[in-house]
């Protein structure tokens, strides 16, 4: 398997895009430039770089789904489990209630879940395929909403 190897330069001389990170891209494993997944890089006269080729699929290819839902004092379904998931966002839109979220097929708590606050919103990196449980603060929290990606 080839991998891409890239050298990230933090430019500080004086006059040269000052605290700005900038990319390299300098080849493969195989020390081949040009090769790999990506077969044709550039930069065009503004600094912008663009990459085409590969063949590969994005990543970003996924249909959403919203749900809004009710979290309760009491630990209930919030999501079901879902091998295919690759996105998760669950956002509290109360403004007093917080919730109480777990995602490893067990009931939620208060003190062994996530904690979301009163307008604030929980979109893991890597996304959890378990079912989610959540708990709330209050006896009805309405405002809760889901988006789950797939």
């Amino acid at each position: 398997m080839t991998r891409l190897i890239a050298i990230s330069i933090l430019l500080l001389l004086p006059g040269l895009c000052f605290g700005q990170q900038r990319v390299v891209i300098v080849g493969d494993q195989s020390g081949g430039a040009g090769t790999g997944p990506f077969t044709n890089v550039k930069v065009d006269s503004s600094g912008q770089l663009a990459v085409t080729g590969g063949g590969g699929s994005s990543t970003n290819n996924a249909t959403y789904t919203q749900s809004n839902k009710t979290v309760t004092n009491s630990s209930g379904s919030l999501l079901a489990a879902n091998a295919s998931r690759k996105y998760l966002q669950v956002q509290n839109n109360d403004t007093t209630g917080n919730i109480f979220v777990r995602c490893d097929g067990s009931a939620a708590t208060t003190t062994t879940s996530i904690k979301i606050a009163p307008a604030q919103t929980w979109a893991p990196t890597v996304p959890p395929v378990g079912a989610c449980a959540a708990i709330g603060d209050i006896a009805s929290n309405a405002n809760v909403n889901t988006v789950e990606g797939q």
